[in-house]
Protein backbone atom coordinates (compact mmCIF):
# COMPACT_ATOMS: atom_id res chain seq x y z
CA UNK A 1 0.00 0.00 0.00
CA UNK A 2 1.34 3.42 -0.91
CA UNK A 3 2.12 5.77 1.94
CA UNK A 4 0.29 9.08 2.34
CA UNK A 5 3.35 10.95 1.08
CA UNK A 6 3.63 8.73 -2.01
CA UNK A 7 -0.06 9.21 -2.78
CA UNK A 8 0.29 12.98 -2.63
CA UNK A 9 3.41 12.96 -4.73
CA UNK A 10 1.67 11.86 -7.95
CA UNK A 11 -0.65 14.87 -8.38
CA UNK A 12 2.15 17.22 -7.33
CA UNK A 13 4.50 15.78 -9.94
CA UNK A 14 1.78 16.06 -12.58
CA UNK A 15 1.18 19.72 -11.69
CA UNK A 16 4.91 20.35 -11.89
CA UNK A 17 5.10 18.64 -15.30
CA UNK A 18 2.18 20.70 -16.63
CA UNK A 19 3.69 23.93 -15.31
CA UNK A 20 6.98 23.13 -17.01
CA UNK A 21 5.17 22.37 -20.26
CA UNK A 22 3.24 25.65 -20.08
CA UNK A 23 6.50 27.54 -19.61
CA UNK A 24 8.05 25.81 -22.62
CA UNK A 25 4.93 26.52 -24.70
CA UNK A 26 5.14 30.16 -23.64
CA UNK A 27 8.82 30.35 -24.55
CA UNK A 28 8.17 28.92 -28.03
CA UNK A 29 5.41 31.49 -28.59
CA UNK A 30 7.65 34.35 -27.48
CA UNK A 31 10.49 33.16 -29.71
CA UNK A 32 8.24 32.93 -32.76
CA UNK A 33 6.69 36.34 -32.11
CA UNK A 34 9.50 38.46 -30.65
CA UNK A 35 12.68 36.54 -31.46
CA UNK A 36 15.51 35.68 -29.13
CA UNK A 37 15.90 39.28 -27.96
CA UNK A 38 12.38 39.22 -26.56
CA UNK A 39 12.83 35.93 -24.72
CA UNK A 40 12.89 37.03 -21.10
CA UNK A 41 11.82 34.92 -18.15
CA UNK A 42 9.20 37.50 -16.99
CA UNK A 43 7.64 37.56 -20.47
CA UNK A 44 7.62 33.77 -20.67
CA UNK A 45 5.95 33.59 -17.24
CA UNK A 46 3.32 36.09 -18.34
CA UNK A 47 2.68 34.29 -21.60
CA UNK A 48 2.41 30.93 -19.81
CA UNK A 49 0.18 32.27 -17.04
CA UNK A 50 2.64 31.03 -14.43
CA UNK A 51 3.93 32.90 -11.40
CA UNK A 52 7.53 34.11 -11.36
CA UNK A 53 8.20 31.93 -8.35
CA UNK A 54 7.00 28.81 -10.16
CA UNK A 55 9.00 29.77 -13.24
CA UNK A 56 12.18 30.22 -11.21
CA UNK A 57 11.59 26.85 -9.59
CA UNK A 58 11.81 25.21 -13.00
CA UNK A 59 14.22 27.53 -14.81
CA UNK A 60 16.22 29.74 -12.40
CA UNK A 61 18.10 31.45 -15.25
CA UNK A 62 17.38 32.48 -18.82
CA UNK A 63 20.16 30.19 -20.04
CA UNK A 64 18.57 27.15 -18.41
CA UNK A 65 15.24 28.08 -19.98
CA UNK A 66 16.78 28.45 -23.43
CA UNK A 67 18.57 25.11 -23.19
CA UNK A 68 15.33 23.40 -22.20
CA UNK A 69 13.49 25.12 -25.08
CA UNK A 70 16.08 23.88 -27.58
CA UNK A 71 15.60 20.28 -26.43
CA UNK A 72 11.83 20.70 -26.45
CA UNK A 73 11.82 22.13 -29.97
CA UNK A 74 13.97 19.26 -31.20
CA UNK A 75 11.56 16.71 -29.72
CA UNK A 76 8.54 18.51 -31.16
CA UNK A 77 10.05 18.70 -34.62
CA UNK A 78 10.88 15.00 -34.75
CA UNK A 79 7.42 14.08 -33.42
CA UNK A 80 5.80 16.37 -35.99
CA UNK A 81 7.76 14.67 -38.77
CA UNK A 82 6.59 11.27 -37.57
CA UNK A 83 2.95 12.42 -37.47
CA UNK A 84 3.16 13.97 -40.94
CA UNK A 85 4.64 10.79 -42.37
CA UNK A 86 2.03 8.60 -40.65
CA UNK A 87 -0.78 10.77 -42.07
CA UNK A 88 0.23 10.10 -45.68
CA UNK A 89 -1.92 7.60 -47.61
CA UNK A 90 -0.27 4.36 -48.66
CA UNK A 91 2.70 2.52 -47.27
CA UNK A 92 5.34 4.12 -49.51
CA UNK A 93 4.82 7.85 -50.21
CA UNK A 94 5.77 9.50 -53.48
CA UNK A 95 8.89 11.73 -53.53
CA UNK A 96 6.76 14.87 -53.89
CA UNK A 97 4.82 13.99 -50.73
CA UNK A 98 8.02 13.70 -48.73
CA UNK A 99 9.30 17.00 -50.14
CA UNK A 100 6.03 18.62 -49.11
CA UNK A 101 6.59 17.42 -45.55
CA UNK A 102 10.05 19.00 -45.54
CA UNK A 103 8.63 22.26 -46.96
CA UNK A 104 5.91 22.47 -44.33
CA UNK A 105 8.39 21.63 -41.58
CA UNK A 106 10.82 24.36 -42.59
CA UNK A 107 8.04 26.91 -42.99
CA UNK A 108 6.42 26.26 -39.63
CA UNK A 109 6.53 27.96 -36.25
CA UNK A 110 8.77 25.31 -34.69
CA UNK A 111 11.49 25.88 -37.25
CA UNK A 112 11.07 29.64 -36.91
CA UNK A 113 11.87 29.30 -33.21
CA UNK A 114 14.88 27.08 -33.91
CA UNK A 115 16.10 29.58 -36.50
CA UNK A 116 15.87 32.42 -33.98
CA UNK A 117 17.93 30.40 -31.50
CA UNK A 118 20.44 29.40 -34.15
CA UNK A 119 21.05 33.03 -35.12
CA UNK A 120 21.43 34.01 -31.48
CA UNK A 121 23.82 31.15 -30.82
CA UNK A 122 26.38 32.63 -33.17
CA UNK A 123 27.43 34.98 -30.40
CA UNK A 124 26.45 32.78 -27.45
CA UNK A 125 29.19 30.22 -26.85
CA UNK A 126 27.22 28.47 -24.11
CA UNK A 127 24.36 27.81 -26.58
CA UNK A 128 26.34 26.85 -29.66
CA UNK A 129 26.89 23.18 -28.85
CA UNK A 130 23.26 22.72 -27.77
CA UNK A 131 21.79 24.26 -30.91
CA UNK A 132 24.32 22.42 -33.10
CA UNK A 133 23.11 19.12 -31.64
CA UNK A 134 19.50 20.16 -32.20
CA UNK A 135 20.11 21.13 -35.83
CA UNK A 136 21.93 17.85 -36.50
CA UNK A 137 19.11 15.84 -34.93
CA UNK A 138 16.39 17.54 -36.97
CA UNK A 139 18.53 17.46 -40.11
CA UNK A 140 19.12 13.73 -39.76
CA UNK A 141 15.39 13.14 -39.23
CA UNK A 142 14.50 15.04 -42.40
CA UNK A 143 17.29 13.41 -44.41
CA UNK A 144 16.11 9.98 -43.21
CA UNK A 145 12.72 10.62 -44.82
CA UNK A 146 14.29 9.56 -48.11
CA UNK A 147 14.26 5.97 -46.83
CA UNK A 148 10.46 6.08 -46.96
CA UNK A 149 10.23 7.17 -50.60
CA UNK A 150 8.61 4.79 -53.07
CA UNK A 151 11.17 4.06 -55.80
CA UNK A 152 10.07 2.44 -59.07
CA UNK A 153 11.59 -0.87 -60.19
CA UNK A 154 14.88 -0.29 -61.96
CA UNK A 155 15.43 3.06 -60.29
CA UNK A 156 17.02 4.47 -57.18
CA UNK A 157 17.01 7.72 -55.27
CA UNK A 158 20.12 9.82 -55.83
CA UNK A 159 21.35 11.02 -52.38
CA UNK A 160 23.07 14.13 -53.74
CA UNK A 161 19.96 15.22 -55.61
CA UNK A 162 17.92 14.47 -52.51
CA UNK A 163 20.11 16.81 -50.47
CA UNK A 164 19.68 19.49 -53.13
CA UNK A 165 15.90 19.05 -53.17
CA UNK A 166 15.72 19.32 -49.38
CA UNK A 167 17.84 22.48 -49.52
CA UNK A 168 15.46 23.87 -52.13
CA UNK A 169 12.45 23.13 -49.91
CA UNK A 170 14.17 24.82 -46.98
CA UNK A 171 15.19 27.86 -49.00
CA UNK A 172 11.71 28.37 -50.39
CA UNK A 173 10.05 27.85 -46.99
CA UNK A 174 12.36 30.41 -45.42
CA UNK A 175 10.79 33.07 -47.62
CA UNK A 176 7.61 32.56 -45.59
CA UNK A 177 9.51 33.12 -42.36
CA UNK A 178 11.10 36.26 -43.80
CA UNK A 179 7.69 37.82 -44.33
CA UNK A 180 7.03 37.13 -48.00
CA UNK A 181 3.33 36.61 -48.82
CA UNK A 182 2.54 33.02 -47.94
CA UNK A 183 0.29 32.50 -50.97
CA UNK A 184 3.03 33.64 -53.33
CA UNK A 185 5.65 31.42 -51.71
CA UNK A 186 3.31 28.42 -51.73
CA UNK A 187 2.65 29.04 -55.42
CA UNK A 188 6.39 29.12 -56.07
CA UNK A 189 6.81 25.81 -54.24
CA UNK A 190 3.89 24.23 -56.11
CA UNK A 191 5.51 25.21 -59.41
CA UNK A 192 8.83 23.55 -58.58
CA UNK A 193 8.04 20.58 -56.34
CA UNK A 194 7.05 18.12 -59.09
CA UNK A 195 10.14 18.96 -61.12
CA UNK A 196 12.37 18.46 -58.09
CA UNK A 197 10.72 15.13 -57.34
CA UNK A 198 11.27 13.91 -60.90
CA UNK A 199 14.98 14.63 -60.68
CA UNK A 200 15.42 12.47 -57.56
CA UNK A 201 14.96 9.07 -59.22
CA UNK A 202 17.74 7.83 -61.49
CA UNK A 203 18.35 4.43 -63.16
CA UNK A 204 19.81 1.83 -60.79
CA UNK A 205 23.60 2.09 -60.64
CA UNK A 206 23.65 5.69 -61.85
CA UNK A 207 23.63 7.30 -58.39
Amino acid sequence: MASRDEGAQGPQQERSRLTRLRLLDGAVEVLARDGYAGLSTPEVSRRAGVSRGAQQGHFPTRLELVRAVIHELTDRQTRQLERSLAALPGKRPRPVEILDIAYQQYGGELFRAILELSLAARSQVELRSVIDDAERTVGRAITALREQVAVPTGGELDPDRWATAISASRGTALLRLLGHPVKHVDRQWAASREHLAELLIVPSGAA
